[in-house]
């Protein structure tokens, strides 16, 4: 009796060890099969192709906006159109943004100054606190953050937001970063993001197809077809840290001193109570005053 019991748990072991070994087989197979995502140098950065369904899924999802909104020109009242895109300016009715393609962008110089900026924020955040508040900052965009494995830190007012460029300037972009200093708009000469991809849209130009570039040979290999007519919109990680909040573009929310110097509107104003002075860290341009629709968000030192 103790033999059969004995035989009778070997084999229950064996079996058991088969469908381990099964169980681990298939796993290894099915991590084989999945494919491998491509990247590409781009100068000193890396272009790396996505191909996670759940992160491709998540930016579809960051391109949801209001139907009605779309193709209908600048938000800021007034008729000027410098900075609109054709495609906008050509009157095109269009009633919703499709992801063809996505990538992510790696660089170790960007990765670290990001990394010093964020020090330098929270520091300025401890100075802060001790002499006045230091309110929560949200952003529509800063939910698709975890489903794209990027952690925030809300004590600082981090989140995401969106960039509308044209495909000409989107090399030196994805190179150097954003630059302040070549760009600049209603509310002064700052970089300019959107938590709705449907303002972006108005800054976006039309790609046609693949052009022999640097851009190109990193985005679209050889081998790989240009999806035709696309247009590129940057999702970036951002620190608002304490930041200007306003409805007029000339002072802030609460009446308080907007910038340090009005005339190039290059500077915010320094927080009140700071002591050394510190300067508010973004600018946020909320809907109802100077502009109608879209929450508009400028940085001054990208």
């Amino acid at each position: 009796h103790v033999s059969k019991s004995s035989d009778s748990v070997r084999k229950t072991e064996q079996c058991s060890q088969r469908k381990d070994y099964r169980a681990v087989q298939a796993r290894v197979v099915e991590t084989r099969c999945a494919p491998k995502p491509r990247s590409a140098k781009l100068g000193a950065v890396t272009v790396v192709e996505i191909l996670d369904e759940r992160k491709l899924a998540c930016l579809q999802d960051c391109l949801s906006t209001k139907a009605d909104w779309l193709g209908k020109g600048r938000d800021v009242h007034g008729s000027a159109n410098e900075g609109i895109s054709s495609h906008i300016l050509a009157n095109e009715h269009y009633s919703k943004l499709v992801l063809v393609k996505a990538w992510q962008v790696e660089s170790d110089l960007a990765h670290s100054r990001y990394s010093i900026a964020r020090q330098e924020i929270k520091q300025h955040a401890q100075v802060i606190r001790s002499s006045s508040d230091f309110p929560e900052i949200c952003l529509q965009s800063g939910r698709f953050a975890g489903a794209l494995g990027i952690p925030l830190e809300s004590e600082l007012n981090e989140s995401m937001a969106f960039h509308g460029t044209s495909a000409s300037a989107l090399s030196s972009i994805l190179i150097s970063g954003l630059n302040e200093r070549v760009s600049s708009g209603s509310f002064g000469e700052g970089t300019y993001l959107a938590d709705d991809a449907g303002k972006c849209d108005q800054y976006c130009e039309v790609e046609q197809g693949k052009a022999h570039c640097a851009l190109h040979n990193a985005l679209y290999p050889e081998d790989t077809d240009h999806p035709g007519n696309v247009c590129y919109l940057l999702v970036c990680q951002i620190i608002l840290g304490l930041p200007a909040v306003t409805l007029d573009g000339k002072r802030t929310r609460d009446d308080g001193e907007l910038w340090l110097n009005a005339a190039c509107k290059r500077e915010l104003a320094v927080i009140p109570g700071t002591d050394p002075p510190i300067s508010y860290h973004a600018l946020v341009v909320e809907p109802g005053g100077a502009v109608s629709r879209y929450r508009e968000i400028v940085s001054f030192h990208s």
